[in-house]
């Protein structure tokens, strides 16, 4: 329990008050924390886990949200009064610092959410899906210019629906005191295995096997009389599905911002993510000077079509690697098994013209769909291959440790599907020279792995205000707090975290 000796008067209309441990391990971040007006002042209730660290100290930062979805920060430096009977914690205020008068004014977030909803189309995530923007891009001259609008908006529409859809879990989820964050859809492995089976079915489309009649298939003039609003409004829908476990730049701050403010706040951040996100094709579909840049329809987008069937391809093969590292060989090999029934039936379906045949390869198709939606792994004991060196895993108890000693910690965390995760990764953490410099300044380095779900990584992303990964924090010898570096790691931003 947390006693802030105040009046209400002093910070009027409070709605909300979070407080945030400086201690890690201390409190339960995945149960909501309740408050009350006391006769001392204001009065927190903190949840704790069974076995959670006993307190050093009683620091950490206040957060206040007013009417009007305002936030007020405070760092307290209280008192700590332990009880022996139940070890419950009472801390009244001996000084405080305001960090911030507004929080993240609303008008900031839903400018980052916009403008990171937009930069979202150049991070590797989004690549995948190239090939069906590429195809409507290319396809989008000989349309009317009310035909690239009606597309636009319903692409458009397609983000929308699937943001809002992903919010509303989201929310719901966490209002039930489940600890998840932005992407907690790819680390349920059923979610994954679906995936993989869509993906597939699209490039198999694209490839000429068959087709979804989604408003991508075809080519030439048989183009021109197809309706393509189906599959813009599709295409939106995968785009949105798969560019979630990225984090662009300024997108992180504004996701972290909203899912703390009212539902309004959330719908318009989230909208304005999403119309960013859909910005380029809006361009295309409403500025006719952007769609006469494009290359004339002909014969040869057959061809194109078919080439751009592999990008898919490669989708379908990470989402697989996913679902590995999630559950591991044994239930890879089921999905597979399920997968390969799917195509046998697609393939059926190409063998005549038959209304039975037809009828039997739907069967098929529907039954290896509903053997992988099954989840014919559940129950297996192998888990993936998650398994760590004790040194260098993330927890509470490790980084206390460290630092009780004095010596500096880089935290990173992570995720196997979160692609800008792997990048920073490979192009900066892992090469000789930042390991070089960890070790020149014998900086221990732990991972934090949030492939699945884990409800202490999902507080500490709370902590410091983000709602998914990646985060990377240097603790200091000595320093009170972490140095928080950029979603996008550069070596030079390493460098000046360090420095």
């Amino acid at each position: 329990m947390l006693t802030v000796y105040m009046d209400k008067n002093d910070v009027s209309g409070i709605t909300d008050a979070v407080f945030f441990a400086g201690q890690e391990g201390v409190l339960n971040y995945a149960t909501p924390q309740s408050w009350s007006w006391g006769e001392k002042g204001l009065v927190l209730t903190l949840p704790r886990d069974a076995g959670a660290l006993n307190p050093k100290a009683a620091d950490g930062l206040l957060f206040l949200t007013t009417e009007g979805g305002g936030t007020t920060a405070y760092k307290l430096d209280p008192m700590l009064k332990i009880s022996d009977e139940n070890v419950s914690h009472t801390a009244a205020t001996e000084t405080s610092t305001l960090l911030t008068t507004d929080g993240m004014p609303v008008w900031r977030a839903a400018l980052f959410a916009l403008l990171g909803g937009l930069i979202l189309n150049l991070m590797p995530c989004v690549f995948p899906i190239l090939s069906l923007k590429a195809f409507s891009f290319i396809s989008a001259n000989y349309k009317t210019e009310a035909k690239r609008r009606f597309e636009g908006i319903a692409y458009t529409f397609g983000i929308w629906v699937s943001f809002m859809a992903i919010v509303a879990v989201l929310l719901a989820l966490r209002a039930g005191g489940a600890a998840i964050g932005w992407g907690f859809q790819l680390q349920e492995p059923l979610f994954v295995a679906l995936m993989v089976l869509l993906m597939t079915f699209v490039a198999l489309s694209l490839s000429g096997l068959f087709d979804i009649r989604l408003g991508f298939e075809g080519a030439g003039q048989g183009f021109a009389s197809r309706e393509g609003a189906q599959g813009a409004f599709f295409k939106g829908v995968l785009a949105a599905l798969v560019a979630t476990p990225c984090t662009a730049p300024l997108m992180a701050p504004a996701i972290g911002f909203a899912l703390t403010q009212p539902i309004v706040t959330v719908f318009t951040v989230f909208s304005l993510l999403a119309i960013g996100m859909a910005l380029p094709f809006l361009a295309l579909s409403f500025i006719p000077a952007v769609a006469k840049m494009m290359p004339k329809p002909g014969a040869w987008m057959e061809k194109m079509k078919e080439a751009l069937a592999f990008p898919m391809y490669l989708t379908a093969a990470w989402l697989l690697y996913i679902f590995d590292r999630q559950l591991g060989a044994v239930a890879t090999f089921l999905l597979l098994v399920g997968l390969i029934i799917c195509i046998f039936g697609v393939w059926l379906s190409k063998q005549g013209q038959g209304r039975v045949l037809k009828v039997i390869s739907l069967l098929i198709i529907v039954g290896g769909i509903t053997f992988v939606a099954s989840k014919p792994w559940a129950g297996l004991l192998e888990t993936g291959d998650q398994a760590m060196e004790a040194e260098g895993v993330y927890s509470a108890e490790n980084l206390a440790a460290l630092r009780a000693e004095g010596k500096p910690v880089f935290v990173y965390f992570t995720a196997d599907w979160c692609i800008t995760c792997k990048v920073n990764e490979k192009v900066v953490l892992m090469t000789d020279d930042i390991q070089g410099l960890f070790a020149e300044k014998n900086i221990t380095v732990l991972k934090g792995d949030w492939t699945n779900r884990n409800a202490e990584i999902a507080g500490v992303l709370a902590r410091y205000g983000r709602a998914g990964v990646p985060l990377y924090l240097y603790y200091a010898p000595g320093a009170a707090e972490a140095v928080l570096l950029p979603e996008i790691l550069t070596p030079g931003a390493v460098r000046d975290a360090i420095s």
